[in-house]
């Protein structure tokens, strides 16, 4: 996997709080031809979405790879409020301050979250550390750290973004776990039958953010990360993809 541009990064880290919420998904059966991994002969019942590398991916699920610099740079930039915007100041400085080398601030990526969903509320949920179980027997099962759902609903219900928080700065390292969660949630669209074409996803370590999405069986993805500082940036493309497949 090729290396990413991003905007200088920082070495970044502030707990705020902790936000560990869950929820519960719609119980449903599903009749469903084997797909890939069935015809290989197959079953991944041990697998969870961390356990795939994108290659793996790609030769299960027969994807293609698309990656192109600046896939999302179109979209316009959403003014945060001052509530995120001192927070995102505080975190920068206290991170400088510290000279701390860890990355795993998922308080900072909570707040960018529920500024993108409180835009555009009632039509979007949240949920945080939510257990996503769509096929065992695929590997696609397994806890989500965040999903946005186009819907008002207390469980699961048309999943259109997920988003995987990397303890790393090498967000690479966990784009496999995010097509793999992307899948599910293409997957559970089509169970449902719930007219989405699209599924984004996201890795990001709070610091830096990297976007992706996942159409049929093309995975596109954005070889640029944005650091926090670029925060509007971050909200506008957030805010254009929900808004993009509540239209759609």
């Amino acid at each position: 996997m090729p290396s990413y541009d991003h905007y200088a990064p920082q070495a970044l880290s502030l707990n705020l709080f902790e936000c560990g919420n869950s929820a519960p998904i719609n119980p449903y059966r599903y009749n469903r031809q084997p797909l890939a991994a069935f015809k290989l002969g197959i079953i991944y019942y041990n697998m969870a979405y961390r356990d795939f590398t994108l290659s793996e991916l790609v030769k299960i699920f027969n994807l293609k790879i698309n990656e192109t610099n600046g896939l999302f740079a179109a979209f316009d930039e959403v003014e945060c409020s001052e509530y995120l915007h001192y927070n995102i100041e505080e975190y920068i400085a206290f991170m400088k301050g510290n000279n701390t080398q860890k990355n795993n601030h998922k308080s900072i990526t909570y707040l960018v979250l529920m500024e993108a969903k409180n835009r555009l509320k009632p039509q979007t949920s949240l949920f945080s550390e939510v257990i996503f179980n769509v096929d065992s027997e695929m590997g696609l099962s397994g806890t989500c750290d965040f999903l946005v759902g186009l819907s008002a609903e207390k469980f699961i219900s048309r999943p259109v973004i997920t988003i995987v928080q990397s303890k790393s700065e090498n967000l690479n390292l966990c784009l496999g776990q995010c097509v793999a969660q992307m899948l599910a949630a293409q997957l559970f669209n089509d169970w449902e039958n719930n007219e989405i074409k699209t599924i984004y996803g996201v890795v990001t370590n709070g610091n830096l953010w990297r976007f992706m999405k996942l159409v049929s069986q093309v995975v596109y993805l954005d070889l640029t990360a944005y650091h926090i500082s670029y925060v509007e940036k971050i909200l506008g493309i957030l805010c254009s993809e929900i808004a993009h497949s509540i239209s759609a």
